[in-house]
């Protein structure tokens, strides 16, 4: 048993599998962090449109979260799992709004989920 163990740790090329990305919460908008996060894009025919989310919304709470920057707003979105309805708190002007969507899976041709670089100052 012991020799089996220690051959499958020495076997080249065998590594931990690639996270599943597709299978990550998707709304279908694309965010910028300036002082806060902002919606700067929302994708046609996505949760982020069917429940009203608009341009230029900027993102306060994300379920029961107040998550502090892009990095952290991404990572709560992306943690619910497809089907499941996500509470979505947004300043838009002067007023809060507060949206529900249903979370769908990250479809293929909208690509990997991105990464996060700190903005240079």
């Amino acid at each position: 048993m012991l020799s089996l163990i220690l051959y499958l740790i020495l076997i080249p090329g065998l590594r931990e599998p690639e996270p599943d990305w597709r299978g990550k919460g998707y709304l279908g908008v694309q965010l910028q962090e300036n002082a806060e996060v902002q919606v700067t894009k929302v994708m046609p025919n996505t949760p982020a449109e069917r429940a009203g989310l608009q341009e230029g919304d900027i993102i306060l709470r994300v379920g029961d979260a107040e998550p502090q920057g892009l990095a952290e707003t991404i990572r709560e979105i992306s943690q619910h799992r497809p089907g499941t309805v996500l509470r979505l708190e947004v300043k838009r002007g002067e007023q809060t709004v507060k949206l529900r969507l249903k979370v769908t899976i990250r479809p293929e041709e909208a690509g990997p989920v991105p990464m996060i670089t700190p903005e240079p100052e």
